[in-house]
């Protein structure tokens, strides 16, 4: 116990036992040769450094402790493990180097943060237990997983700088931010559950995003670096915000539909799932697949309609068990066999089947030149088939069939381009219409 703001130093040559103790000033405290735990509470107004230097010697302060400024943790060896309790008050890492696992807890509404680097060789679990508490650790090098525990609808945010984040087994109340600059990006190796939105972000070397055992409630937004691929396996729904990837996606929803509330720009392919029955895909904003798109939902009412702006819209071999509805301001082009309950085709410029197309209950119906420009050509590939238990109806400005068309209903070609009339067929009606002219005359006045 020191008087006023009384700085303490303590070294052994053995472990350090803390019994209730309070320091007005700054805390530091070294075990050269054994552990250091608590068997009281630490009230410490300033600072705090601790320091274990025999190889795998731990820290353990658990005892619900009040450390009013930064603490920093340095042990050596794979199981030099170190464990804070801070108690209701706000939990400050300053720079710290952990060989082992890192614990961390705190009942504050400012919860968990880091002032300086914290560098971990095992596993972080950092958890709030009141208040809403946040966490947020964004100079964070942690070689293991990361699980995160906030309390009610407190936040999440953890940058784990150039080295891969994994995600082990997680709860988020409110929003969970996640950044890596590695190559191996963001991982999970447990469920995690996020009771708000996720924003994923690989920041360097083409990182990538792979997390497949998600239970989001809120929207995602991804940003993987360059060329970096994303997959997300979400429990519930996926509703997608303003997302840029320069490489593939693959998003599948287990329970809900897919949907998006704002801009999605896909570079690389696509592959869009729906697990649950009659569950929908509804991306319908002014999105940008460049890559193209394959697709699966199951049941007859789960429906499907994807609308591209700025970019031509090709979509690969999929089974829709409802209707399929496809817009572009450009073309679109189906390169893989497509089955649908009925499909519906809008492009400003031309429509390309490349492979065969089923509608099983409904009909298809394709509209180029949407836009009225003139130039929107419908082309069936020779060898490839329209197959539709219903009607078949398509306009285009050009229509080149060169495969086979079967519609058990109505099958309806309409052609908006008028060929020129030759000028000897305008010399021919000119003199037909003087004949006819003459006749009139003979008619009315007579020979």
């Amino acid at each position: 116990t020191t008087n006023g703001s009384g700085n303490a130093t303590a070294v052994n040559d053995a472990g350090l036992t803390f019994s209730v103790s309070t320091v007005g000033g700054n805390l530091s405290a070294t075990a050269t040769t054994g552990n250091i735990k608590d068997n009281g509470k630490l009230t410490i107004a300033g600072t705090s450094s601790f320091i274990t230097s025999a190889n795998n010697a731990e820290i353990t302060l658990n005892n619900t402790n009040a450390f009013t400024g930064a603490v920093a943790l340095n042990t050596t060896g794979s199981t030099g493990d170190a464990t804070i309790d801070n108690g209701t008050t706000a939990l400050i890492l300053a720079t710290s180097s952990v060989g082992g696992d890192l614990r961390l807890t705190s009942g504050n509404t400012s919860g968990i943060t880091d002032s300086g680097t914290i560098t971990v060789g095992g596993n972080l679990a950092a958890t709030t237990d009141a208040n809403n508490g946040l966490i947020n650790m964004d100079t964070l090098t942690v070689d293991g997983t990361v699980a995160l525990t906030t309390n009610g609808s407190g936040n999440a945010t953890i940058d784990n700088g150039t080295t891969a984040l994994n995600i082990a087994a997680s709860s988020v109340g409110g929003n969970l931010t996640l950044t890596s600059g590695n190559a191996s990006g963001i991982t999970d190796s447990g469920t995690v559950t996020v009771g708000g939105n996720l924003a994923a972000t690989t920041d360097a070397n083409n990182g990538v995003i792979d997390m497949g055992t998600l239970a989001v409630d809120g929207m995602f937004t991804l940003a993987p670096d360059g060329t970096g691929a994303v997959t997300i396996v979400n429990a519930d729904g996926l509703t997608f915000s303003t997302s840029t990837l320069g490489g593939t996606l693959n998003a599948t929803a287990t329970t809900g539909n897919i949907n998006d509330m704002g801009t999605l720009t896909v570079t690389g392919t696509s592959t869009l799932t729906t697990s649950a029955n009659n569950a929908n895909i509804n991306l319908n904003n002014s999105n940008a697949f460049t890559g193209a798109i394959t697709i699966s939902t199951t049941g007859s009412n789960s429906n499907v309609s994807i609308k591209n702006v700025t970019t031509a819209l090709e979509i690969a071999e999929s089974s829709v068990g409802g209707n399929l509805t496809l817009t572009s301001k450009s073309d679109i082009s189906l390169t893989g066999n497509i089955a649908a309950k009925g499909l519906t085709l809008t492009a400003d410029s031309n429509i390309v089947l490349k492979a065969d197309v089923e509608t099983r209950v409904g009909s298809f119906t394709a509209t180029a030149d949407a836009n009225n420009n003139k130039n929107g050509t419908f082309t069936l590939d020779e060898g490839k088939t329209i197959t539709s238990a219903d009607n078949v109806t398509i306009e285009a400005f050009k229509i080149e069939e060169l495969g086979t068309i079967n519609a058990t209903g109505v099958k309806k070609l309409t052609i908006k381009f008028k060929p020129p009339i030759p000028d000897e067929e305008l010399i021919d009606a000119a003199e037909e219409v003087q004949f006819l002219q003459a006749l009139s005359d003979i008619a009315t006045k007579g020979c």
